[in-house]
């Protein structure tokens, strides 16, 4: 999913205004596609009809059944905007854009319930790093000169995650 959205940025990085077309092919084939699911497990039995599971199917993207869908609509609605942002960044500027995304990636998730949030900062920041690369590609040349380093803190960034993981886990039980 991470890819997905990176590659996303990355092809849209040129976009000017908002794809309202895609945007509206997106809702109606998840929608197609929820309804159809919804009927075949109807058929198997897997399924109760309900006017609940009805709705349901029927507007998916309202009541959140696909978690993706949700952040990445806003992330296409909002995509213009940011490939604007990274397109004016200069080297300082994005090293500044991105560390303070990854800092409300690390926060949203500890300040409390914010899954739909945390997701929607999840692909803004791949977004982003999609746009980043295809628009800047020239300036993202430090990553191959400071591999070691940039692997030694994502390394100790999932530490940290992990251990902030472990530590909600084990104070809930």
């Amino acid at each position: 999913n991470c890819a997905f959205v990176l590659i996303s940025g990355y092809f849209s990085s040129s976009r000017t205004t908002v794809n309202i077309k895609g945007i509206r092919n997106i809702v109606i084939d998840v929608k197609f596609y929820s309804l159809l699911m919804f009927i075949i497990a109807v058929i198997l039995g897997k399924q109760i009809l309900t006017i609940k599971t009805g709705i349901l199917a029927l507007f998916p993207i309202i009541f959140s059944q696909y978690w993706f869908v949700i952040p990445f609509l806003f992330v296409c609605l909002i995509g213009p905007w940011l490939n604007d942002i990274v397109r004016k960044l200069d080297t300082k500027g994005i090293v500044y854009f991105y560390g303070l995304q990854f800092i409300a990636i690390l926060l949203l998730p500890i300040i409390g319930n914010a899954s739909v949030a945390s997701n929607i900062t999840l692909f803004i920041f791949y977004y982003s790093i999609g746009a980043g690369l295809s628009i800047h590609n020239e300036k993202f040349r430090f990553i191959e000169r400071n591999k070691y380093t940039l692997a030694l803190i994502g390394f100790f960034s999932a530490i940290f995650l992990c251990s902030g993981i472990v530590d909600i886990i084990m104070t809930e039980s």
